[in-house]
This record gives structure tokens, C-alpha cells and sequence, in this order.
């Protein structure tokens, strides 16, 4: 997992201190960026919202998962053989809100948002998140169909920042998501930490079905959760007027002519 070796040269250690340090200097530093290159208030790590959209993200990226879940384990893809203690899940899930803010300040709060200023929201986000997608592609176990999902995933997360214009949405639900997979026990994208799991999973079926070493992300049942995930929030988007258009679009709009003012008609006197 590309995410995680980078990780284990941003971070001195694994443990608990050590990521959630290292989170808040990788969000000061890019705040601080934006600051000195941008010269604007980084509204997109703003506190005034932060605790509704951490709240939200967190609840939305736990129900993607479990809806995931559930159709693994009502259609016997996955079964549940033991019961486990996760003996080291303060520490895990603290790694994980690394990665997580880690992957979304490099593919939204940067990538999808310059890219977004000039040619509109939605190369922006097929642009950011083919980009994202391949940044898995050498993960373990990682198949076309896994590309996908974490293409589709991407997009749903873009969507969420443009939805709320802050990086706590997205980096809650990319944290809760992957935590999830985590506590029930799943490969994350390739990586596996059974020292958070509460549950032992057993796969049946083939690759396509069970997601095979990549985890449940390799799905078509996930393809499918995704594919609605990204449809509703894109609608959402959409209905609320937020999809920006592509900077040539928006300057032709001020080209446009002003249309003139009818003559008054001439009566004969």
C-alpha cells in the first residue's frame, strides 16, 4: 500500500503519539501553505464546521461500509467464523485518520481543487480520481474491478468536498470507511491489520464476488453501493447549483452581448 509506505517515512513510529501528530502537522502544514502561495483564509479546514461535518462524515462512511457489508454477508460471500478482541484499535484507527487526511488533503483539497478552478467540477473530479485510483493500482490484490471502486469511492469523496467546501467530510468518511472495514475484520485496499479486528472473516466465491486479497473494496457488490453513493451525492450536488463550470465556460458567459434596447417607434406627425 503505496499510502502506508509513505506513511513510515512521514511518520517516526506507528504508534498512537506519533500519527495523530503527524496529522495535525500535515493539516497546519498545508494550511500554512495555502497562506503563503494563496494568500486566503483556508476556509476548507474552517472550525465553525468542523464538528457537524466530522459527524456526518464519520456516520455516512460507516453506513457505506455497512451496507457493503451486509449484502457480503446475506449473500453467504462473506462469513463470519470467530469472534476477536482488537487489542491494538486506539492506535490503528489513529494510523488510519493519517491516511485518511493524508489522501484527502493530496486529492481534494489540492489535486481536485486547482484542477477544479480551471476546467470545472466534473473533469476535475474524473481527473483527481483517476489519479487516486491509480495510486492503488499496485496494492495486493488490486484488480480492474478494485480500480473502479476506488475510483468511484474517490469520486464520492470529491463530492463531499464539494458539497460542503471543507476537508473534515471527506476525511471523516474516507476515515470511517476504511475503519469499518477495519473493526469487521476485512482487508483495507490491499492491507490487512487483524490487530483492530472484531470479527474473523472467511471469503467464499470467486475474486469478483469476495474482493479477494484487495478486500471488499475488489467487489461488484461494492461497485454496486458505490455507483449509488456517487449517483446520490452527485445529485446532490447538482440540485443545490454547486458544479462549477469550466473556466472557458464561465468567461464566454461575461462575453455574451448586451442586448440592445429596442428602438422607440417613429409615429408620423
Amino acid at each position: 500500500m503505496r499510502a502506508l509506505r509513505l506513511s513510515a517515512i512521514l511518520l517516526p513510529g506507528r504508534g498512537l503519539t506519533a500519527s495523530l501528530l503527524g496529522t495535525a502537522a500535515l493539516l497546519l502544514t498545508y494550511a500554512g501553505l495555502v497562506r503563503l502561495f494563496e494568500g486566503r483564509p483556508v476556509a476548507e479546514l474552517g472550525r465553525r464546521r468542523a464538528p457537524s461535518h466530522l459527524a456526518i462524515g464519520l456516520l455516512g462512511g460507516t453506513t457505506a461500509f455497512a451496507a457493503v457489508l451486509a449484502l457480503l454477508l446475506a449473500s453467504g460471500i462473506l462469513q463470519v467464523v470467530a469472534l476477536a478482541t482488537p487489542h491494538r484499535l486506539v492506535e490503528t484507527l489513529a494510523l488510519l485518520l493519517f491516511l485518511a487526511a493524508m489522501e484527502e488533503v493530496a486529492f481534494r483539497g489540492i489535486l481536485q481543487r486547482i484542477l477544479e478552478e480551471s476546467l470545472g467540477t466534473h473533469l476535475a473530479l474524473v481527473g483527481s480520481n483517476t489519479l487516486f485510483a491509480l495510486a492503488h493500482l499496485d496494492n495486493r490484490g488490486a484488480t480492474a474491478l478494485s480500480t473502479v471502486n476506488v475510483a468511484l469511492a474517490g469520486a464520492s469523496l470529491g463530492l463531499l468536498f464539494v458539497l460542503g467546501r471543507t476537508l473534515w467530510l471527506p476525511i471523516a468518511a474516507h476515515l470511517a470507511w476504511n475503519a469499518a472495514q477495519t473493526v469487521a475484520g476485512a482487508a483495507v485496499s490491499g492491507w490487512e491489520d487483524l490487530a483492530g479486528a472484531a470479527l474473523r472473516l472467511a471469503a467464499r466465491g470467486p475474486t469478483w464476488l469476495s474482493g479477494g486479497e484487495f478486500g471488499p473494496e475488489g467487489s461488484v457488490v461494492t461497485l454496486g453501493v458505490t455507483v449509488a453513493l456517487a449517483a446520490s451525492l452527485w445529485g446532490a450536488v447538482a440540485a443545490r447549483g454547486q458544479l462549477l463550470p469550466p473556466r472557458w465556460r464561465r468567461a464566454a458567459r461575461h462575453l455574451v452581448p448586451l442586448a440592445r434596447p429596442a428602438r422607440p417607434a417613429v409615429t408620423p406627425s
